[in-house]
């Protein structure tokens, strides 16, 4: 069974590109754009990984987020363009997976890193810069 992985990105272009390379390299892979329609698809779908993008945070806010971490069984990886916003650090506190560098979301260093991810501790932040 291929993996699952949820992309959470308000970028419409953004969510959809990533979630077609993720196909194409062999993961099930499905795209939102906003905070609810994530909650919807997480329940519906039950994902194995979870890519959110730092707009739903500024989009939708602090408690929309909360929600989702909560929800979801699964890891959730943030993807940021800036790993020093204060945002990565209360990411990690709530209970987010690590954090991805925007400008790494394509190719093999976002395939390596779920990999990271699945298969490393659950209490062990992943970073990729």
């Amino acid at each position: 069974m291929k993996l699952r992985v949820l992309v959470i990105d308000g970028m419409q272009i953004s969510a959809d590109r990533l979630a077609e390379s993720l196909s194409e390299h062999g993961y099930a892979s499905d795209a939102v754009y906003s905070g609810d329609d994530a909650i919807r698809v997480i329940n519906a779908w039950n994902p194995d990984i979870i890519l959110l993008d730092d707009t739903i945070l500024h989009m939708e806010g602090k408690a929309k987020s909360i929600e989702i971490l909560e929800m979801a069984n699964c890891p959730i990886i943030l993807m940021t363009p800036y790993m020093q916003s204060n945002l990565v650090p209360a990411f990690i506190e709530n209970g987010g997976r690590g954090c991805v560098m925007k400008a790494c979301t394509t190719g093999q260093r976002l395939m390596e890193m779920i990999s990271r991810v699945i298969s490393s501790d659950r209490n062990t932040p992943i970073f990729v810069y």
